[in-house]
């Protein structure tokens, strides 16, 4: 751990990448940063921002550190990862072996193996289709809730199946069907001791405290208690099939891939309010994360905390979002992206502060993310990863583009960089040119003795530009607190005859 540190311990640019001094001095200046800010792709001259970066947490803001690394857990080789969930303090992974839908229960969570597993469809070679998991507590005494002890349930959508719950799950699961004439709900979520789920164009509510009663209103027979449903087409513009729904501030939010709902009243009859203009395009993008609702829309990604919907996403500048994979974990929201050509970037943004940074999932895009049991998980190419507190991997950011304020020919004649390094990290400075060339400037290797408190001060020669950007990168745990820049004005550049 460092000293003082916490848990966590491009464009193009105008660069001139040939210098010729013609003997002239100016002026001398300097520049200090003495705040970082996160990844802004879109406004990244003399802001203070990074043009790029990865493996670098927004958590310790105003300083830059090194996050941490994910490691593998459980392999599935061979087999292919669905999606994953956490009820209690239990990990469900829920994959396809070939032939079938299983699903593999560790309780606790991180348990060296599966302590239980259970086919959830049998004769299922291609089915990859999300299972929606969620926990419904049955009241015994409903009507005691002081003493009143409750029956713990897993039900699992859109096969309609259930099992019982307990702390400690082992052996062979064995699930009950709901029936043939329960809703064909394939996502659902649970809010006041109600069941309330959605297929493509209709949503659901259970009758009070019971997830199987679908009772609902007639001529003669009305009540509170009873289930309700409603089509969702009333609105032109929310045409389309539903493809995410959660439970939000007291209320069931349900979204289209361009429209959003929420549900009002905590009894029968509910009321369907149309929201806003911006949908989901995937269950897994929507989290809770810092006191807001999280999600990802076919423009941009949306915070929503009960007012106006906010875009938080400007400064990656991605025009359309089609495939996204996310996650939530203290306080970060993990953004995993595929773009048209199949690459994927997998982004992180502090909820606290409201910065981005890049972390490192590799070349696949996850098949999601969990939160549970104070661990975080990530589906990845056929296994499991954790997040490990105690790992730090390789790690590299680029500042913004650096004019001093003139765009007068200058050059960089001195450089101060302040970092704090744990044992056996590295810690490396280099200047970019305008073709992504690195010029190294500086370089150490803290070894395994102890934690090291380095204010780097170098000079800086042969590098007369209009501008300049800096590449500082290494591995292991590092802090960044603050840099110093000493120009000097002046000079022609070579073949520059005004």
């Amino acid at each position: 751990m460092l000293p003082g540190a916490s848990k966590f311990g491009n464009p193009s640019s105008p660069y001139a990448s040939v210098p010729a001094d013609d003997g002239t001095s100016g002026r001398r200046y300097t520049t200090r940063q003495v705040q970082w800010s996160g990844l802004n792709r879109g406004v990244y001259i003399d802001t203070g921002t990074l043009t790029d970066v990865s493996g670098m947490t927004m958590k310790a803001l105003p300083y830059l550190e090194s996050d941490n690394v994910f490691a593998d857990k459980y392999s599935y080789e061979g087999k292919r990862i669905i999606n994953l969930a956490g009820i209690g303090d239990a990990l469900i992974v829920v994959y396809n072996d070939g032939s079938a839908v299983k699903m593999d229960v560790f309780s606790p969570a991180d348990s060296p193996v599966p302590t239980a597993t259970g086919v959830i469809k049998s004769n299922a070679a291609g089915d990859y289709t999300y299972r929606s998991i969620v926990q419904f507590n049955v009241y015994k005494t409903p009507t005691d809730p002081i003493a009143g002890e409750f029956d713990r349930k897993v039900l699992i959508f859109p096969d309609k199946l259930s099992m019982d719950y307990v702390t400690e799950v082992s052996g062979n699961i064995e699930f009950a069907s709901l029936g043939g004439t329960y809703p064909d709900i394939k996502l659902a979520a649970v809010q006041d001791s109600r069941l309330f789920g959605v297929d493509d164009a209709r949503i659901y509510a259970s009758g009070a405290n019971d997830y199987a009663n679908w009772d609902l209103d007639t001529a003669t027979d009305y009540s509170s208690a009873h289930a309700w449903c409603s089509p969702t087409q009333a609105d032109s513009r929310a045409d389309g099939s539903f493809t995410a729904i959660t439970s939000y501030g007291g209320h069931i939010v349900a979204f289209k891939e361009d429209f959003t709902h929420e549900l009002y009243n905590n009894k029968n009859p509910f009321y369907l309010q149309e929201l806003f203009g911006f949908g989901a395009i995937d269950q897994r993008t929507v989290h809770e994360v810092g006191g807001r609702l999280l999600f990802v829309s076919q423009t941009g990604v949306i915070s929503y905390g009960g007012g106006s919907p906010q875009i938080i996403d400007n400064e990656l500048c991605i025009d359309s979002y089609k495939r996204a994979v996310c996650g939530a974990h203290q306080g970060i929201y993990y953004l995993s992206v595929q773009d048209n050509d199949g690459f994927v970037t997998t982004y992180t943004y502090n909820t606290e502060n409201g910065a981005w940074s890049i972390f490192d999932t590799g070349a696949a895009l996850p098949d999601g993310y969990c939160s549970v049991g104070g661990r975080f998980y990530a589906a990845v190419d056929g296994g499991v990863l954790v997040l490990d507190d105690g790992a730090y991997g390789e790690w590299f950011f680029d500042t913004d583009i650096k004019t001093g304020g003139t765009l007068d020919v200058k050059s960089l004649t001195r450089l101060l960089v302040l970092a704090s390094m744990a044992p056996n990290s590295s810690f490396n400075i280099s200047l970019l040119g305008e073709d992504g060339a690195e010029e190294r400037l500086y370089s150490y290797e803290n070894g395994a003795v102890g934690d090291a408190m380095r204010c780097v001060r170098l000079a800086a020669n042969n590098n007369m530009r209009h501008c300049h950007r800096l590449r500082i990168y290494g591995r292991g745990l590092v802090r960044v607190h603050n840099m110093e820049l000493v120009y000097r004005t002046g000079g022609k550049l070579y073949g520059d005859t005004t």
